[in-house]
């Protein structure tokens, strides 16, 4: 007689239990090491934008004018120079503010004396942000800008402008 190789019925579920437990506990593994890879990317990312976006304003304020006629004290609004193609400045104006929680980019035509944009176009920056505060360090005559002090939710820098004399 030929003795056959087999399993019986109640190793076979055995077998069978261990092994779901053994799946089960390895998708489980997974899934949370996947939800951990989805926040640290959606946090780098955040991160990542936020950045963009201080870079921009400090880039905007580098470029501002020196000139207290050209800025908005009340509002974060100013003349920004830049040189064009052929060499010659150009002068437009930008302004930042924070609506509904979302930082805004303003640039176009603005109107120191009435204090309202003639002409704009908006561009939202940066979303979910408390505050957003500057303070004007002016120069000892009191006419020129020398830099801007600007804090963003507790964190502080001071932008020193490269257009001026003062």
């Amino acid at each position: 007689m030929k003795k056959k190789i087999a399993f019986t019925l109640i190793e076979f579920s055995i077998y069978l239990s261990l092994f779901s437990i053994f799946c089960l506990l390895t998708f489980n593994f997974l899934i949370t090491i996947n939800r951990n890879i989805f926040f640290s990317i959606s946090k780098n990312e955040k991160f990542i934008r936020k950045n963009v976006a201080f870079d921009l304003l400090r880039r905007d304020l580098m470029c501002a004018s020196a000139k207290l006629s050209d800025w908005d004290q009340n509002k974060l609004i100013f003349r920004k120079n830049i040189l064009n193609k052929k060499g010659k400045i150009e002068s437009f104006c930008i302004g930042w503010e924070i609506l509904k929680g979302d930082l805004i980019r303003i640039d176009g035509e603005y109107d120191f004396i009435t204090k309202n944009w003639i002409k704009r176009n908006l561009s939202k920056a940066f979303a979910n942000l408390k505050n957003l505060n500057f303070t004007l360090k002016l120069n000892r005559t009191l006419r020129f800008v020398k830099s801007v002090e600007v804090e963003v939710q507790d964190q502080i820098e001071i932008i020193k402008l490269r257009n001026g004399f003062y």
